[in-house]
């Protein structure tokens, strides 16, 4: 897509050992430093994921700031509904990368994964989010309150779009 990205292959065990392969962002600053690499709450929060699989199968579940989109995809994994999010395009793109490298394996397991544009607080984002499904089961979320600025924009928009929210942080 124009943007220089590094294969990353990850292990977890998500649906019997499989694995998923997650490309990154090259680039020192924007969305290329930060929503384009997988930071370390990312691979806690895909490993609790795993733990609790039951949890996960059958949902839909929304990842907000999702970068390379390894928390979403784990849960598609795991045999979820899941939807990637950021605001930046280049995000998105890659969104669509990693998508694509896992589908096989989102396949086996049953889930499925898709990305969006979402700004946090932004009602029409929000709406178009929703889909008309109604909201989410689950809402995801791994280093994305390092902002304090943005704090209840992220709020609004996790009340929002689920009732149950689990965010990972450092």
């Amino acid at each position: 897509f124009g943007i220089a990205t590094t294969l990353r292959p990850l292990r977890f065990d998500v649906a019997g050992g499989a694995a998923l392969q997650l490309h990154e962002l090259g680039g020192s600053h924007g969305p290329q430093r930060t929503g384009g690499k997988t930071w370390d709450s990312a691979f806690v929060l895909a490993a609790w994921l795993a733990e609790h699989a039951s949890d996960v199968r059958g949902r839909r579940v929304i990842e907000l700031g999702s970068g390379t989109g390894l928390a979403g995809l784990s849960a598609a994994a795991l045999g979820a509904s899941a939807t990637l999010t950021d605001e930046h395009p280049d995000v998105l793109a890659l969104h669509a990368t990693n998508i694509d490298a896992n589908a096989a394996t989102l396949a086996d397991a049953g889930g499925r994964a898709r990305s969006r544009r979402l700004r946090w607080g932004c009602a029409s984002d929000i709406a178009g989010a929703l889909g008309g499904g109604g909201r989410y089961d689950l809402c995801l979320g791994s280093d994305v309150v390092y902002f304090p600025g943005m704090h209840a924009e992220l709020l609004g928009t996790m009340r929002a779009l689920a009732a149950r929210t689990l965010l990972a942080y450092p």
